[in-house]
Parts: structure tokens; C-alpha cells; sequence
């Protein structure tokens, strides 16, 4: 048994253990490799998982009210956000300081295009330009 001497030691050594037994939604070891994209005319980053693809067209679909063939991803690309508010912090709210790796998705909805900021964990937002003119820094 190893024994700690400073109490301020084996309080952090409790939360530590704390925090690597909570349980999570996370799978404990990424996939191996990610589903590929399989749109011949999307010439972009091809990491981005299919169903994450899906699910921010079915968002779109869904905020835009125009049917999926109307819908087109213009582009994607692998980025590595600052933290958790996924390069689109809104007012008041409290977000992971870390680094997030994941993608920044582009879909064309008609005359307007929809920037989508994604975690590889599959959570995502869509950030518009009000989002980012409510950020206050200072």
C-alpha cells in the first residue's frame, strides 16, 4: 500500500480516480476507422463518419423544410476546435477547456448555406452568425 503524506496529494489522487471510473457514453476505445462518406461528388475530407453526415442533413432538412435532394454538403473538413463549444460559444454557458478534434460541415439549403461544427463523439451545432455575434470576450 503506498502512503500519501500531503492531504492536498490524496485529494487530488481520490478525484482522479474519480473522474477515470465515471462512467461514460463513449465507447472505451475509438473505432478503429471511421464509415467513410461514399459521395463521389463530395471531393473533401472523407473521414467524417456517414451517420454524422446524415443526421446534420436530417437537422437541416428539418430547420430549412426543404426535402433532402434539395440539400447539398459543399464541404467538409477535419478541424481541431479550441474547446467544447465547438468554435460556437453562446451566451452563458459553460463548455470543456480542451482541445476537440472533429469536422466543420458546409450544406447549401437554397440560397443560404448552413455551417455545421461537429465533435467526433457525433454532437454538433449549427453556427450562425448571431451565434457568433452574441460571444463576448472580456
Amino acid at each position: 500500500m503506498i502512503r500519501v503524506r500531503s492531504p492536498a496529494l490524496a485529494a487530488t489522487c481520490i478525484a482522479l480516480g474519480a473522474c477515470a471510473n465515471a462512467e461514460s457514453d463513449l465507447p472505451a476505445t475509438p473505432a478503429a476507422k471511421p464509415t467513410l462518406a461514399e459521395d463521389s461528388a463530395m471531393p473533401h475530407d472523407r473521414t467524417v463518419p456517414a451517420p454524422l453526415l446524415e443526421q446534420v442533413l436530417q437537422d437541416a432538412q428539418e430547420r430549412t423544410g426543404l426535402s433532402r435532394s434539395q440539400l447539398e454538403i459543399t464541404s467538409t473538413e477535419r478541424v481541431t476546435w479550441n474547446d467544447g463549444a465547438l468554435g460556437c460559444p453562446q451566451p452563458d454557458r459553460m463548455y470543456t477547456q480542451a482541445l476537440v478534434p472533429g469536422y466543420r460541415i458546409r450544406v447549401r439549403a437554397s440560397d443560404q448555406t448552413l455551417d455545421y461544427h461537429a465533435a467526433e463523439s457525433g454532437r454538433f451545432v449549427l453556427c450562425t452568425a448571431q451565434a457568433l455575434k452574441n460571444t463576448h470576450f472580456g
